[in-house]
């Protein structure tokens, strides 16, 4: 007991000796709240890296974004022991410049930005009191007032009472307004009007200590009703509860955010139905506590809420609990396996082999598909969250995703195949979990056999080690080929030799290496393909210069011209017959080039263009006029190559 009272002694005799230190001043450069700037604080200092903030604090931000924007910040309050305290104030300008003109070394200019002024109180480093928002536009020098609310009462960082505020929006108002029971929960009837493209939406939502139990949405402009949605589920629920008739769920403890959930999921009707009008609400939110770390990120979202949403808690039995804890895992297993597969080289090179391979790969890739359509589902699950969930309105929203009859459709020779599986639903009669477990395990399954189907023709494929090898080789060079050419689809030579010789040429090479089974022919196969791939990379950075010829050779035959009557000069052709013989074949060479499907060939019509741009270049400062003579516009092409000395 002695120590007990002694040990007390010391630690206030240390904790006086702590804060009664001096304070120190600190003014300088500052980064705050990922702001760079200037600061003026008050703190103490225990070691260099434990700094306490204390007093008054200033802090002042200035940078310029993007060349013709402006964004300053000021922030004055004070800190308590490195907590927010008492008054802050918050002034946000954000400009954006358009420079028009000088005029008489004046700088002629359109202004125009928002301005964002907040008035906030704090206790214990939570929002608490009252809080002003005032938002301003910008035109010009006129600033006009967009939206104000002093409405805005915060109890231990919740909205207390009711949230209202309104926006003018060219000369539309939107804006929000609502009641709020304690903890910031919503109640009763709440208004959000705002715009949605060239709409402006009015929602009308009814809550009820929380719970969203129905809601109207029309279009104002046009008075049509776009939503008219009551949650009867919901109030079925409120009621049992008010007669104590509730078994096997009660309110849950805990508040959650704007999007109200109860057995539907973000896909859902239901859910998507509140998207917009809460996207509202939050970039409200994200402007007024964007200086709050514990509300706003780095990024601007919101990650926590001053208002909040309730929803049911459900029980579970044993058996329901030991599925929830084991489907997560069965689920990623499953999806690792289908993936592995998928990504494995040697059976996206075969899959075309024959009909049972095609077959396999398509039904990896369509449940790949579908088990990611149950993700959201399974995170549920996985963090327990599933327990705010009314089970049986779940089953409901999603019996599209699990049918007796899948259909399985993929191509093979050239022609469509059709196919279809069944599945057993059995189980959902006994649970959902049950059902969800089944139709998992019966996939495993499927995926179990057709893999082993996959081995078996893979096996025989890949029984040779080289043609292994072989294989490796031609993905990663056809990928390092994809990316290369994909990088310059706006260059017309790199678009067009890649549709003409990977995606043409290329593509049937593929499919005949898939097919053929003779290693010997595979092989050599495979070395074509490897071949052309080789060319397509060597020939590359000269097809990205194909277009810098043309150029030099147009700029070399042109003379500047000057007209004595009009007194100005023009360019004018030199050579012209000579010229017009260049075009013909320069045409004649392109065309063959971005038709050509036989790789061997595409350095000969690269050379080709080479050749005759340099054979243009010589002939510039030469005596053209025999090889001009010789020139007529039915010559062949060979005919003009000989002219120009090219054969």
């Amino acid at each position: 007991m002695k120590f007990s009272r002694w040990f007390l002694v010391l630690a206030l005799l240390y904790s006086n000796n702590i804060w009664g230190q001096e304070k120190k001043i600190y003014s300088g450069a500052y980064s705050w709240r990922g702001f760079e700037g200037k600061a003026d604080f008050e703190f103490y200092s225990f070691d260099k890296d434990s700094v306490v903030l204390d007093g008054d604090f200033k802090f002042q931000s200035k940078k310029l974004p993007q060349k013709d924007e402006l964004l300053k910040v000021l922030v004055e309050g004070a800190y308590d022991r490195n907590k927010k305290a008492q008054k802050w104030n918050y002034l946000t300008e954000d400009y954006k410049v358009t420079i028009r003109d000088v005029k008489d070394l004046e700088l002629v200019a359109d202004l125009s930005g928002t301005l964002i002024e907040l008035k906030a109180n704090y206790e214990g480093g939570v929002p608490s009191g009252n809080w002003i928002y005032e938002e301003y536009s910008l035109d010009g020098p006129r600033k006009v007032r967009r939206a104000f609310s002093d409405q805005l009462l915060f109890k231990k960082g919740d909205l207390s009472e009711k949230l209202e505020i309104q926006f003018r929006n060219n000369g539309r108002a939107e804006f929000i307004r609502g009641k709020l029971l304690e903890n910031g929960v919503m109640d009763g009837e709440w208004v959000i009007v705002y715009k949605e493209g060239e709409k402006l939406i009015s929602e009308v939502r009814n809550y009820l200590n929380g719970f969203l139990i129905g809601m109207v949405k029309r279009d104002l402009k046009t008075d049509q009703l776009i939503m008219d949605k009551v949650y009867f589920e919901t109030i079925d629920k409120l009621n049992l509860l008010d007669q104590g008739k509730n078994t096997g769920f009660r309110v849950a403890d805990r508040v959650f955010n704007l999007d109200y959930r109860d057995g539907f999921l973000s896909d859902s009707e239901e859910a998507k139905s509140q998207n917009a009008g809460n996207q509202f609400i939050k970039e409200f939110l994200s402007k007024l506590l964007k200086f709050e770390s514990s509300y706003v990120n780095a990024a601007g979202q919101l990650i926590d809420y001053p208002m909040h949403t309730r929803r049911m808690v459900y029980e579970f039995n044993r058996t329901q609990q030991r599925l929830i804890e084991t489907i997560p895992g069965s689920y990623k297993s499953l999806i690792s396996k289908i993936q592995t597969y998928l990504d494995d080289d040697s059976f996206v090179l075969n899959k075309n082999s024959s009909e049972s391979m095609a077959y396999a790969y398509q039904i990896h890739s369509d449940f790949e598909n579908r088990l990611k359509g149950l993700e959201e589902l399974v995170k549920l699950l996985e963090t327990k969250d599933i327990q705010y969930h009314d089970v049986s309105l779940l089953e409901k929203s999603l019996e599209n995703k699990f049918p007796k009859e899948i259909p399985i459709k993929f191509t093979y020779g050239g022609e469509s195949v059709s196919r279809s599986l069944s599945f057993s639903k059995e189980e959902f009669s006994k649970g959902f979990f049950r059902g969800l477990d089944s139709w998992l395990t019966q996939i495993s399954e499927l995926i179990d056999q057709q893999q082993d189907l996959v081995d078996e023709s893979l096996f025989v494929i890949r029984q040779d080690s080289e043609l292994l090898n072989l294989e490796k080789q031609i993905a990663q060079k056809s990928e390092a080929t994809r990316n290369l050419y994909q990088e310059d689809f706006a260059n017309e030579y790199v678009k067009a030799v890649y549709e003409q010789l990977y995606t043409q040429t290329l593509q049937k090479l593929t499919g005949d290496f898939a097919k053929e089974q003779e290693f010997d022919k595979k092989k050599a196969i495979g070395q074509n393909i490897l071949d052309l791939l080789s060319i397509l990379i060597s020939n590359y950075p000269e097809l990205l210069e194909l277009d810098s010829y043309s150029l030099q050779v147009d700029e070399l035959y042109q003379e500047e011209v000057f007209n004595p009557f009009t007194y100005s000069r023009y360019n004018q052709r030199i050579k012209p017959k000579l010229y017009d013989a260049y075009e013909r074949l320069l045409e004649y060479y392109q065309t063959q080039l971005m038709q050509e499907r036989n790789s061997k060939q595409l350095p000969v019509w690269i050379q080709k263009i080479q050749t005759l741009s340099s054979k243009m270049v010589a002939l510039v400062d030469q005596d053209t006029k025999s090889i001009e003579r010789s020139i007529n516009k039915r010559a062949t092409i060979s005919k003009l190559e000989q002219s120009l000395g090219l054969q």
